[in-house]
């Protein structure tokens, strides 16, 4: 099956010069052509200088363009392809006649590639060289994209203050349960989360657990919402679905080298900095989590977020745009501070 496609791969030069060999009227004595064909290709290789024989395509042509550069001549061999003549050049075209030694092999490497392909995959092959890159976008465009969606959604909270306020209260609770518990509650009072009742027809449930952490200070028990988890259908996970967002963060060596031209450098922790981030009232229904409705477990309760969910992976983007907002609007005495922070701020997201 491969040897007549190997065959009409070749230039008309080299063909011509295959079917004077003897190794072609050595072929014919055999079922085993293949290798008589690739001795003979072996052996011009070496003989011509490397490189003198080789041929490579150089244009890609589509179906809407190749009709115009046909002549009109045409060949039917017998093989079963077809020659034809065109402005460039003859081509061949066609399927191979496949005689009964060779159709149980056929049809086995076609079962092979079937297997191992999809729809998909070969609609992509056959589109290679013809879609009009015009129509495909650079990362950097879609990060562009990204950037001004941002700009042209956002807006300032003027309920900010209160919730930077409230958000230094700490927790205070007996058990793991009770500690998981006081979260939400707390959140509940801070504004993070809202409950909804009932169903929605178009939202996303969030699956969560929580992480504890004894010794620490300030968060002992922190939820973590998984967004990049699949339902068993297949479905596309929520992560799958959003624009993740271009990197703002500054290159580490270049933050390391302004680290050392001075001799005193700054730290600073912005508490709860994803829960300081809303999120528009149409897109809360995509981030709604269940949890019980007291400690007998027997009901539960329908919430969802209102700020940026940490564990969603455009979130770092929204924090660092967040921040980029904030430091470029800032009055105009605190502009040369501003214009140093945003060239020296690294975000460590712990």
């Amino acid at each position: 099956m491969l040897y007549p496609m190997v065959e009409s791969c070749l230039p008309t030069n080299i063909l011509q010069a295959w079917q004077r060999s003897a190794k072609w009227k050595d072929a014919d004595k055999t079922t085993n052509k293949l290798n008589k064909l690739m001795q003979f290709l072996r052996m011009e290789v070496e003989v011509n200088d490397v490189g003198s024989g080789s041929h490579k395509i150089e244009v890609l042509i589509g179906g809407d363009i190749y009709g115009k550069l046909l002549t009109g001549k045409l060949h039917q061999l017998e093989s079963g392809l077809t020659a034809i003549e065109t402005l460039l050049g003859w081509t061949v075209l066609g399927k191979v006649k496949t005689c009964g030694e060779w159709s149980s092999t056929s049809m086995i490497v076609t079962s092979m590639l079937n297997s191992s392909s999809t729809i998909t995959n070969l609609w992509d092959l056959e589109k290679i060289g013809i879609d009009d890159p015009c129509e495909k976008l650079t990362k950097a465009e879609v990060d562009d994209q990204v950037r001004e969606h941002f700009r042209q959604t956002v807006s300032r909270d003027s309920d900010a203050q209160r919730r930077l306020e409230n958000a230094t209260q700490k927790l205070k609770a007996d058990g793991k349960y009770m500690d998981y518990e006081q979260v939400f509650k707390q959140w509940l009072n801070l504004d993070v989360i809202e409950e909804v009742k009932g169903e929605c027809v178009s939202c996303h449930y969030l699956p969560h657990r929580p992480v504890y952490k004894p010794d620490s200070s300030t968060t002992k028990v922190r939820p973590v919402f998984d967004a990049s988890c699949c339902s068993a259908g297949g479905a596309s996970s929520l992560n799958q679905c959003l624009a993740k967002g271009p990197n703002l963060l500054e290159l580490i060596p270049d933050l390391l080298l302004r680290f050392r031209e001075k001799s005193v450098a700054a730290t600073a922790d912005i508490e709860k900095a994803f829960l300081m981030i809303g999120v528009k009232e149409d897109d809360r229904n995509f981030l709604r989590f269940l949890w019980w409705e007291d400690s007998t477990c027997s009901d539960m309760k329908i919430y969802r977020h209102k700020r940026v969910v940490f564990g969603v992976n455009c979130s770092p983007f929204l924090l660092s745009a967040v921040i980029e907002y904030h430091l470029r609007r800032v009055d105009q005495h605190l502009r040369s501070t501003a214009d140093k922070l945003l060239t020296t701020l690294y975000m460590l997201i712990m």
